[in-house]
Parts: C-alpha cells; sequence; structure tokens
C-alpha cells in the first residue's frame, strides 16, 4: 500500500497531466486565455492549390490531435476512478464499475 506522501505526489502529477490537456485543447479549439494569442504567418507563396492542401493537412492533424487527447483525459479520467475506488474517497463514492467499463469501450472502441 502507498504511503500518503506517494499518494500526493500522484495526485499533484495527474493534476500537471490534467492542466496539460486543458491547455493543449484550449490552443486546438481556438480558446485561448489571458490574452493568448498565436500567430499564423501567411505563406509566401500565395498559390490556392498549395493554401488548402497545407489547411487540409492542419484540418487532419487537429482532429487527430483532438481524438488523441480525448483519449488521455478518458484514460485520465479511468485511472482517478480506479484510484478513488481503491482508497475509498468520499468525493469519488458516485463512481461505479459502470462506469468504468464505458471509458474502457469508448477507449477501445474509438473511431472517431
Amino acid at each position: 500500500m502507498w504511503g500518503l506522501n506517494k499518494v500526493e505526489e500522484k495526485q499533484i502529477e495527474l493534476e500537471e497531466k490534467k492542466k496539460n490537456i486543458d491547455a493543449s485543447l484550449k490552443k486546438l479549439d481556438g480558446r485561448f486565455k489571458n490574452g493568448e494569442k498565436e500567430r499564423m504567418s501567411k505563406p509566401k507563396n500565395d498559390c490556392v492549390g498549395n493554401d488548402t492542401k497545407e489547411l487540409d493537412d492542419g484540418m487532419e492533424k487537429m482532429e487527430e490531435r483532438k481524438r488523441e487527447i480525448r483519449k488521455q483525459q478518458l484514460e485520465l479520467i479511468l485511472f482517478l476512478a480506479i484510484f478513488a475506488k481503491f482508497f475509498k474517497f468520499n468525493f469519488f463514492r458516485r463512481i461505479n464499475l459502470v462506469t468504468g467499463c464505458y471509458i474502457i469501450s469508448v477507449l477501445t472502441n474509438s473511431t472517431d
């Protein structure tokens, strides 16, 4: 069984992961906080074909990254649910086996 210090370290680590995931989602969705802005440079050649291809490639990469981040979020939720059940935390009392099974099925059958 883990000592209290290891539990606290794991909780801090999980909070950092959640912050990173949230920050990535904000940047992907175009929602920035506290005046953050990403500057996009204009391509040097204004050829329409290249611009649309780059846009399509960028959109495809963005969608792939969104799916990856969503999967990481679900894995984190699953870990927290199992962690809470193991230590019987009061604030996670409503999480049950059905929730964990649903998350596992979403992770394994993800076709987004």
